[in-house]
């Protein structure tokens, strides 16, 4: 250590030690914790009394100069680096912007600011939203799902078979599923279906009679299967059985009548 240069034997007191040489360029230093005592290459500010780098140019953060000893030893030819900070995190108009730092070649990051779209959000403060409570946080055209705080479609299915419009105008996709914002139309297998079968052209196609546990999910007026209690005729089968046996009691009497005039 030491606090002039008379108090070296070479008379050179550089930055606080005993230097081996006069060590004088902008981009060199003595005080190196790896290598005190010899004047090495500096990486980023000149050291001690030497004079500083050239500031940032034109307000841009990142083309403030630093040294870069490795290039040169007597002039700053570096760029300040990742440590640096160049841009904040924003979001407007449904688009987010990341944070970023300089890379150490006089830019922004690559140059370009990294961006996000936010979708079915609306902006927050400095991001995209990503719950929502109502729909002032969803962009427009979309919906808040409040039974899980997500935003989707203005359309959305409100269960398997329910699909509700941003107006509240529902539709039933019977027979076919409701499925994320749309009903599952073509179906693509019987999965895609509510009831029945799906075919090779995509549609679900409902048999005309079905007993027991499938009459539970079809209970809407109008659906294309007529259901009825195992082992009790449906309405409309005793309907033709009482049909038919009016019939055949009017052809016996009528056939009794006939033979009571043939013999008169």
């Amino acid at each position: 250590m030491c606090v002039k240069d008379d108090t070296c034997l070479n008379q050179h007191c550089i930055d606080g030690v005993c230097c081996n040489t006069a060590c004088d360029g902008q981009c060199q230093a003595c005080d190196i914790a790896t290598a005190k005592g010899t004047c090495s290459p500096v990486d980023g500010a000149p050291h001690g009394a030497r004079a500083a780098c050239a500031g940032a140019t034109g307000g841009d953060v990142c083309t403030a100069r630093v040294c870069a000893g490795g290039k040169s030893t007597t002039t700053c030819e570096g760029y300040v680096g990742t440590s640096v900070g160049c841009r904040d995190a924003s979001c407007t108009a449904g688009v987010q912007t990341a944070t970023d730092s300089c890379n150490g070649a006089g830019a922004c990051g690559s140059g370009k600011p990294v961006t996000t779209e936010c979708l079915a959000y609306q902006c927050g403060e400095k991001a995209c939203k990503t719950t929502c409570a109502d729909d002032n946080d969803c962009s427009a055209g979309s919906v808040c799902n409040t039974s899980n705080h997500t935003c989707g479609s203005s359309t959305t299915c409100t269960d398997d078979r329910t699909l509700k419009d941003a107006k509240g105008t529902i539709t039933d996709c019977f027979p076919y599923k409701c499925a994320g914002s749309a009903c599952v139309k073509p179906c693509r297998s019987v999965q895609d279906c509510l009831a029945g079968s799906c075919t090779a052209e995509g549609v679900c196609v409902v048999d005309t009679t079905c007993t027991g546990a499938e009459c539970e999910s079809v209970e809407t007026p109008g659906d294309a299967c007529s259901c009825q209690t195992p082992g009790v005729p449906h309405r409309s089968t005793r309907i033709s059985w009482a049909v038919l046996a009016f019939g055949l009691v009017f052809l016996r009497r009528r056939s009794r009548r006939g033979t009571t005039i043939s013999r008169g």
